[in-house]
């Protein structure tokens, strides 16, 4: 398990997914990221109901819709990697890398 937060690595798992398309951790390896962040941040076990988590390719997914919304015709200048890390270094959210892909660790 490994948490991703240099833009260089965030830039690396955007191509990752974008190339290998099925490239998704499984619902237990998701399950594992997310205890495994509990563990690493030390929280109770009450704050796993306020997290959600999901593979990479499906956050990447609902950004972009987003971004295309709110940026309109300028979509294309946006930089996706820097939205990412603007997200990881304010702890917005979390990405971990486990064996199969990326997942996704934010609150609700």
């Amino acid at each position: 398990m490994n948490l991703i937060t240099s833009y260089n690595d965030l830039k690396f798992s955007i191509r990752c997914v974008d190339v290998w398309k099925k490239l998704k951790p499984s619902s237990d390896e998701i399950s594992e990221a997310l205890n495994y962040h509990l563990q690493r941040s030390k929280n109770t076990d009450e704050y796993i109901s306020k997290l959600s988590s999901i593979s990479l390719q499906e956050y990447l997914e609902l950004l972009i819709d987003v971004i295309q919304e709110e940026s309109g015709t300028w979509f294309f200048y946006v930089d996706i990697a820097g939205v990412l890390f603007d997200q990881v270094q304010d702890g917005t959210i979390f990405i971990y890398q486990t064996d199969n892909g990326y997942c996704v660790i934010f609150k609700k």
